[in-house]
């Protein structure tokens, strides 16, 4: 009987400290003012700065299909802001400093995507991941001006961590920025391992173009940061279900390949205006055309990563996508490359 109850028990903790993806919209709540500290799909949202004295920092939820319908990331008919809202489907953009998240687990993926009103260049917005109060993966992001309204996809991953902070920066205004956040995610550690990052850890950048150090990204591009592959799935021979996921790159056509060894030592070696991670013996997995700013392989009836790469024995192989960017930035080449990417084949 008592081991039976330390088997249950040894269970118990098992499920218990088990990391789970976690997600967050907004449409189900009502709108208007919610709280300092909210939690929404498991997720913490807290330590909320909206940068002026005398103000109590408020989450709420703010109806905006009227005004963000359309737009990647958001699923209507509600978001997060702060402070102040406008009753109905128009949204009210809140000023805002920093807030954080999180799910009270060590995670090693999040996301959120973020609309801003485009108020002040110059400026930017970030997203911090955070382990034991030290920034461990950052993705920053340059505030644009024009047209009504903005939107930024955020993402970190490949690095466990605890906590994640979005925050404004800049000269204006103390680095605030007006905005509203929806669809936020957080996931376990993706398979493989990110290597070859253009952020100067390894070759530098062929034009000073060093992408954020701790980001996981390739040398940045003319969209003003670099581009990255991510994995997710299972990459087993025997239950292929890996998926490579190409993301913060043109809007153009891209090549996904496999090599068997990491150029220079996994340093990378300078290729037009980033860097081979993949090297070795090389198999072209599939092009693909990036549409808002991403693609994947395999899409649709493709073959398995493990077929098309012909992976027939467990090891290691790198992965990483050549992006065309053919706007006129750095060297004449007029493309570029994401991270590179270890994944580790099991039975």
């Amino acid at each position: 009987m008592k081991r039976f109850n330390l088997c249950l028990l040894v269970l118990s903790l098992t499920c218990t400290l088990e990391v789970r993806a976690q997600d967050a919209n907004f449409d189900s709540l009502i709108e208007g003012p919610l709280a300092g500290t909210i939690i929404v799909g498991g997720i913490t949202f807290q330590n909320l700065d909206v940068n002026l004295t005398g103000s109590t920092p408020t989450f709420l939820c703010e109806e905006a299909d009227g005004n963000l319908t359309g737009f990647p990331g958001f699923t209507s008919p509600n978001c997060l802001g702060w402070n102040i809202y406008t009753a109905g489907p128009q949204a009210a953009f809140g000023r805002v400093l920093s807030f954080e998240m999180t799910t009270g687990q060590t995670q090693g993926q999040a996301s959120v995507e973020v609309f801003d009103l485009g108020s002040y260049a110059g400026n930017t917005i970030t997203l911090d991941a955070l382990m034991g109060h030290t920034v461990v993966a950052s993705q920053t992001v340059p505030i644009q001006t024009g047209g009504t309204f903005h939107h930024y996809s955020l993402s970190v991953s490949g690095v466990p961590f605890d906590l994640v902070r979005v925050r404004g920066g800049g000269p204006s205004d103390n680095g605030v920025f007006f905005g509203l956040v929806d669809s936020v995610h957080f996931g376990p550690l993706p398979p493989g391992n990110v290597f070859c990052s253009g952020d100067g850890t390894g070759t530098a950048c062929p034009c000073g173009n060093a992408s954020a150090t701790g980001a996981g990204e390739g040398c940045s591009s003319s969209l003003g940061f670099g581009a990255t592959l991510r994995a997710s799935g299972t990459s087993s021979l025997s239950a292929d279900t890996l998926a490579l996921n190409g993301t913060q790159m043109p809007n153009a056509p891209c090549l996904y390949f496999q090599g068997t060894t990491q150029a220079n030592g996994g340093a990378g070696s300078v290729f037009g205006d980033g860097l081979r991670c993949a090297g070795g013996s090389i198999v072209r997995l599939s092009t693909a055309t990036n549409s808002g700013g991403g693609s994947q392989y395999p899409s649709g009836t493709q073959s398995s990563v493990s077929v098309r790469g012909q992976v027939t024995t467990p090891g290691v192989r790198d992965y990483q996508v050549w992006y065309r960017n053919a706007a006129a930035f750095c060297t004449p080449s007029t493309f570029n490359l994401t991270n590179g990417l270890e994944i580790t084949w099991a039975p």
